[in-house]
Parts: C-alpha cells; sequence; structure tokens
C-alpha cells in the first residue's frame, strides 16, 4: 500500500482541563478511597508517547507491517512504513522486534529513501525473505514523486539486503521490476515474496490494475536465486471489485492463502483460498472480510503451531483528534483454521492476554433502567444500562455474554458520561427477523461520525458468547468466541466511565472482570 501525500502533524486537543497526571484529574466528588463520579465531565488525555502493547513508535505512527520471523533467534521482525505525519521522507522502513507481540524492543530505521528523483523517493509496502544464500532480502515498493511520465514506472519493485537483519544495503545491481505492459506502470506496488516449498520455486506477487483497467490483479512472477524474474502469464488473483493492496500469499495444510486489502468503501482485510498448486486453474473461493473497517494493511508470518499471526494496523481518525485515516497502532492477531474446515478466525495472542493479569475492582456506580446485579454477573433487559467508574488504560474486560431472547441488541459503550451517554457503542445485533447478526462500533450524535461493521453470521445460533476487549489509550479491540475479531479507535476510552447495555431483549452479563498490567 502507498499513502500518496505527506499528512500534516496530528492535532490533539484537551476538551476540558489538561493534567500532567497520566490519568488526568480526579473527577468532582471522588473522596479518598471512594467510587469516582461516572457523571462527571468527560477528561480528555493527549496520546502522547508510544504504545506498549499495539505498537506504535514514540513519535509518528506505524504503517502497513511486513512481518518476518527469523528462525534462527525465534524473533519476531515487524518491519513497518514509518508514517512521519509531517515534512520530510514520506515512509522509509523501519523495524521493531518482538519474540511473543505483548512486548516490543530495537525499534530502528531498515531502508531509507533515495534522494529526490531516484525510484525510491517515496516508499511503499514490500515483505522480507531469506534466501538459499543466507542473506536477508527486503522487496520494496519504490515510487517516484514526479518524473514518471513517458512511459517512467512510478511504481516498481526493488531490493536491498542484509546479513543480519539490522543493516540494509540497497542492491544498486538488481534489476528493477516495473509494470509489463498488461499491467499499470502507475499502480504496480507492495511485493510479496514467499519460498515454495512444493515447487522448489521463489514466487513474487505484485498488486496492480490489469488489461487496460479492465479488473484488478495480483500479477505472478517466478524465480530460482532472487535476482532473475519471469513474469507469469496469467495473475495469480483477478477480480472486478478492489484494488487489492497489500497482498500475502502463504499456505496452511493442504490451501493456499491470500490476504489482501481491499481498497473500496468499506475498506476491509480479506482473504480468498484454495487448495492445489499456485500454478493451476483451480478457482479461488468467494472473498471473506476477516476484521472491521478500521484495521488494514495486514500481512502475515508463520506461527510455531502451523498457524500465522496476522499484523495490521488500527487507524487514526481523521477529524479532531488526528489529521489522518492511515496508519495507526499496531494490532496482531493469531490466525489459524477453523477446526475441520479451510475457513481462518482470528484470536487474540497467548502472550497477549496473559499480559493482562492484574485484577482490578469493579466498580458499578449507577444503572439505569430494569438491571438488576449478583456480584460479578449482570441481567439486563430493554432499555436498561449499568455505569462503571472510569477505565484507565491498559485494560482487559472479559465477560460471558448471554443473550436470553431470541431478538437481542446489547454491548459496551465507552467515553460514557453523562454529555456523551449515547456515544461510542459497540453494539452486538441478533435479529434473526431482520437477518441481521452483526458486530458494531456506532458513534451516535458525534459531530465526526465514524462507524465500524463485523458480520456475526457465523455465530448466528449461538446463544453464549465469551468476550474478551484489550483497550490501550484510544484502541480498543474485541475477539468473540476465539473467532472473530474487531479493533476500533476510540477516542476518549481512556479515563472516563464507560457501561454495559440492553437495548433490546434482554442480556447477562456474567463473570463479568478487568485485568491490567
Amino acid at each position: 500500500m502507498f499513502k500518496y501525500n505527506v499528512m500534516a502533524a496530528a492535532l490533539l486537543l484537551s476538551l476540558n482541563v489538561a493534567c500532567e497526571d497520566p490519568y488526568g484529574p480526579e473527577p468532582p466528588g471522588t473522596g479518598e478511597g471512594g467510587v469516582q463520579d461516572a457523571a462527571a465531565t468527560l477528561v480528555t488525555i493527549d496520546e502522547n508517547g508510544a504504545y506498549e502493547t499495539f505498537f506504535k513508535p514514540q513519535i509518528g505512527w506505524t504503517g502497513d507491517v511486513m512481518p518476518f520471523y527469523d528462525e534462527a533467534s525465534g524473533t519476531y521482525h515487524l518491519f513497518y512504513l514509518q508514517d512521519w505525519r509531517q515534512s520530510g521522507p514520506i515512509h522509509p522502513i523501519w523495524q521493531v522486534e518482538t519474540k511473543d507481540f505483548a512486548t516490543y524492543a530495537n525499534n530502528a530505521a531498515a531502508v531509507t529513501n533515495g534522494v529526490a528523483g531516484e525510484q525510491d523517493e517515496a516508499i511503499g509496502t514490500g515483505s522480507v525473505i531469506k534466501g538459499n544464500d543466507g542473506k536477508y532480502y527486503c522487496f520494496y515498493t519504490g515510487e517516484r514523486s514526479t518524473n514518471y511520465v513517458d512511459g517512467t514506472p512510478r511504481q516498481a519493485v526493488l531490493r536491498a539486503s542484509s546479513s543480519d537483519l539490522k543493516t540494509w544495503h540497497k542492491d544498486r545491481d538488481f534489476k528493477m521490476i516495473s509494470a509489463s505492459p498488461d499491467y499499470n506502470y502507475r499502480e504496480f506496488r507492495d511485493p510479496c515474496v514467499i519460498w515454495d516449498e512444493d515447487k522448489q520455486v521463489y514466487r513474487m506477487f505484485v498488486a496492480s490494475d490489469y488489461k487496460g483497467y479492465t479488473s484488478k490483479a495480483i500479477a505472478h512472477y517466478i524465480s530460482a536465486d532472487l535476482t532473475n524474474w519471469t513474469l507469469q502469464a496469467k495473475p495469480l488473483y483477478e477480480n472486478y471489485e478492489t484494488f487489492t493492496e497489500c497482498p500475502d500469499v502463504f499456505k496452511i495444510g493442504d490451501y493456499w492463502y491470500i490476504v489482501y486489502s481491499s481498497i473500496v468503501d468499506p475498506r476491509t482485510v480479506r482473504y480468498v483460498y484454495k487448495s492445489g498448486s499456485l500454478d493451476d486453474d483451480t478457482p479461488w473461493s468467494t472473498p471473506v472480510a476477516l476484521e472491521g473497517k478500521m484495521y488494514y494493511a495486514a500481512k502475515t508470518a508463520p506461527a510455531q503451531d502451523g498457524g500465522r499471526y496476522l499484523a495490521g494496523w488500527c487507524m487514526t481518525l481523521e477529524g479532531t483528534f488526528d489529521s489522518s485515516g492511515w496508519g495507526g497502532s499496531m494490532v496482531v492477531h493469531k490466525l489459524s483454521q477453523k477446526p475441520g474446515t479451510a475457513e481462518l478466525q482470528l484470536t487474540v495472542p497467548e502472550a497477549v492476554s496473559a499480559k493482562f493479569s492484574t485484577p482490578v475492582a469493579l466498580e458499578a456506580v449507577d444503572q439505569y433502567g430494569d438491571a438488576s446485579q449478583n456480584g460479578s454477573n449482570y441481567t439486563l433487559r430493554e432499555g436498561s444500562r449499568v455505569r462503571f467508574a472510569r477505565l484507565h488504560s491498559p485494560a482487559k474486560i472479559s465477560v460471558k455474554l448471554h443473550r436470553n431472547s431470541d431478538e437481542f441488541i446489547a454491548g459496551f459503550s465507552f467515553a460514557a458520561a453523562d454529555e456523551a451517554d449515547t456515544q461510542n457503542k459497540i453494539i452486538m445485533l441478533m435479529e434473526p427477523s431482520a437477518s441481521k447478526f452483526d458486530l458494531v462500533y456506532d458513534q451516535q450524535g458525534a459531530a465526526n461520525t465514524q462507524m465500524n461493521y463485523l458480520s456475526l453470521w457465523a455465530l448466528q445460533d449461538a446463544s453464549e458468547f465469551d468476550v474478551e476487549i484489550l483497550i490501550e489509550k484510544s484502541v480498543v479491540v474485541v475477539y468473540i468466541n476465539d473467532m472473530l475479531v474487531m479493533s476500533n479507535r476510540i477516542y476518549q476510552t481512556d479515563g472516563n466511565p464507560w457501561t454495559i447495555f440492553c437495548d433490546k431483549g434482554e442480556a447477562g452479563f456474567s463473570d463479568l472482570s478487568i485485568h491490567t498490567y
């Protein structure tokens, strides 16, 4: 993927008070040891500095992620486009390291931009692979900001190499790969390079337009040495709907998968799969969205158990608090096959969930409507809610949500002070009469309305839902039944009250708990 314009620096505004305490001011009516006042005015905390679990650099934000697993060290090197949001290089490639996606270290520059007029004056997404010669190679998108007319490629594939994954040298002798006449020399980006163990060849996949823009396709190349590449007669994958940004190709068991990011609205990360070989004519399945529309540009790296990890970014929201809807905080999911099928599911990485091990007291401060409580269990009927004391990130909310009636609308709201009580709701809709089985983030009534969506069709017959919500600052990630996940950007979550609610039918919230680290 490639962001075409340099964004202005993000402007973070304080709505009410500026405070040095990282958790904001004590709200009115709070005494020593007392329950915090949920009805107080919203407090706003500027999001300066780095994230610890949902990684972002200390300065700037995380762009497209290019994960690589180094077997020699057992370390994941997460290469990403550095989003400065200021004048300067247009997203060079940086990297950060992790063993388990719960903690990160050694954030540093990797592949830097070329000078004005060079092919990589600006840099776009790529991938990293270890060659059979023992060296590491980064294939990436080089883009000219100018001077791409008269057949000069605007975007092309370039290569850098390294002996240690830290110091990278651009391979000046590598003949850049640009679009053939069947593809679009202006839109030719996001190379994915893999080793096909079955066929004992390297394969490269590049996103582009195809056949005079009649379709969108992933160009397919083969090589024996990572230097000389042969374009195949047919694209790996072709569709007539959306440009397939950031393609990622891998195999689990007997099935090949393509994960890609759809650039059309709603912008989502999708996947298709098929059995057989990448060279045969076996059709690919119908595309399925993996996540909500606030998660994008995700690619994978192998897990020890044969599954994968999916790393993308949870976007910032253009408007009051930020200047861009491109890039954000890195969110990593565990990706695996649903038991007995070729379909994929997403779960929270084990080390990330385990990181939240310190219990936090659950304090209900008020309720509205027909709601009852028994310890950490709550029963809510139509039109009711229970509000809890101010939530301080990082936090993990765990609960078993019971669908006590066939028609059921219930969920969670954040930044839920009085003046924003109807905003920022994560709503689970289970309405068989209307064929609605959805998870929706709805920022109703806000000046800059944002919506997020995830289909719950696979869970339409379920009566119970194991829900885990991971929160760091304004990133709110909802996992359901070890199968589905939706990442959200909800400003003012940190330091403000939150609620559970039921808008239709009856809902049970059992074993509700909060943990931090």
